[in-house]
């Protein structure tokens, strides 16, 4: 009777003992099948965040490209690259200057610092921040763009200005933004603070177009790797400091040094009778220089041009530009 009651009593803690194992392994198996399922569900959440962040992305690309380019734009801009069947240039748009990539059939016919007029009504394609490609309807060369003049205030003492352009063709682009003119603080030293923005800036940049014809009977033939010291001396000559004609000549030797020769004038009234400046308070001295340049394959003769110096007395005012004639 006692082998008996001992054979149950063992029997059943092996059958409790087993259970336990089994619940055990039961519980480790569910355990792991569980991590599994949560790490796939997270691995799927992740995917689906990337999927999500990249499709906000890729939308907010496309209405970036939209809001640069508008279908039918007008685009005015400078040559910097040229490719088989593209040019790549530097465009002036009302929304801003963007890098931009132009397919089109007569790209051969361009070179760099070529300005162009570009219209398009297409699809606008982003090729990365700041840098988009367009297939063009029509590109060509611009005539008479009046390139870079910049407009410097040398007040006495702190003073609030106010300059007005009348310019007689399109402004292309402005630096800061033309409200119907520029309203700033001008310091003695020519820095200015503008009443739009509260920003600083060196100087007034402008730029535009018209049919401006420019008087270029009388100037100078000069080779264009001479073009860097006639330069300095004709700028200095006319009353630029050494600071404002050397930002003249990095603006405008990368355009004529590689010529052949360059034929240089120096406009009057032909300039300022189309782009008339209205300046309150009124400057004591104002001095303008517009260069207007042809480039030539050889030397040709032609009637030197006077120039006069230029003596700054008071409130000055000085602008520089210039411009490129087929």
């Amino acid at each position: 009777m006692k082998n008996v009651v001992l054979i149950f009593i063992v029997s059943i803690i092996c059958f409790f003992s087993s259970s336990c194992v089994s619940a055990r392994q039961t519980f480790n198996i569910e355990s792991d099948n569980l991590s599994l399922i949560t790490e796939e569900a997270s691995k799927n959440s992740e995917e689906q965040t990337v999927s999500e962040q990249n499709s906000e992305e890729s939308t907010v690309s496309e209405q970036n490209s939209e809001d640069v380019l508008e279908i039918g734009d007008f685009i005015y801009g400078m040559v910097i690259k040229v490719e088989s069947g593209a040019i790549i240039i530097n465009a002036y748009s009302e929304n801003g200057d963007i890098k931009l990539k132009v397919n089109c059939s007569n790209a051969s016919e361009f070179c760099v610092n070529d300005y162009v007029d570009v219209t398009f009504d297409g699809e606008v394609k982003l090729i990365e921040a700041g840098y988009y490609e367009i297939t063009a309807d029509s590109v060509q060369i611009e005539e008479g763009a009046a390139e870079k003049p910049v407009i410097y205030l040398y007040p006495t003492e702190e003073t609030d200005v106010s300059v007005k352009l009348d310019f007689n063709g399109e402004l292309v682009c402005t630096y800061p933004r033309y409200y119907n003119g520029w309203n700033v603080t001008a310091f003695p030293d020519g820095t200015l603070i503008n009443h739009a923005d509260n920003k600083e800036y060196s100087y007034l940049f402008w730029e535009g177009t018209s049919d401006t014809e420019y008087e270029m009977s009388k100037g100078s033939v000069v080779k264009g790797e001479d073009t860097a010291s006639f330069l300095q001396e004709k700028l200095a000559l006319l009353g630029l400091t050494p600071k404002e004609y050397n930002e003249f000549i990095v603006y405008w030797l990368p355009k004529m040094q590689n010529n052949k020769y360059n034929l240089i004038t120096f406009q009057g009234e032909a300039y300022t009778d189309n782009a008339i400046l209205e300046i309150s308070p009124q400057p004591d001295s104002l001095l303008r220089i517009f260069m207007v340049y042809k480039s030539l394959d050889e030397f040709i003769e032609i009637e030197e041009q006077t120039l006069n110096s230029f003596d700054r007395q008071g409130f000055t005012v000085v602008e520089w530009g210039g411009t490129c004639v087929e």
